[in-house]
């Protein structure tokens, strides 16, 4: 559920306002922001599945959310 306003927030901004990432990318950077999500690889929302960009593909692109050890 966490996942859908983010999904849902992706669809109104456009690609600049999104800095860029694509939607199901928007959405994972949201969830590792959040520190939640990280073994989710996708959800269903309006009766639709949709896929979320893996952890290292955000990691390789934003180096800063790893997680301190």
């Amino acid at each position: 559920m966490v996942a859908c306003k983010p999904m849902r927030w992706s669809w109104e901004l456009t690609d600049e306002q999104r800095g860029g990432l694509p939607s199901r990318q928007f959405v994972r950077y949201g969830l590792m922001r959040l520190q939640h999500g990280n073994n989710l690889t996708g959800f269903t929302y309006g009766g639709m599945p949709r896929g979320l960009a893996s952890v290292e593909e955000i990691l390789a692109r934003f180096p800063e959310l790893t997680p301190s050890a």
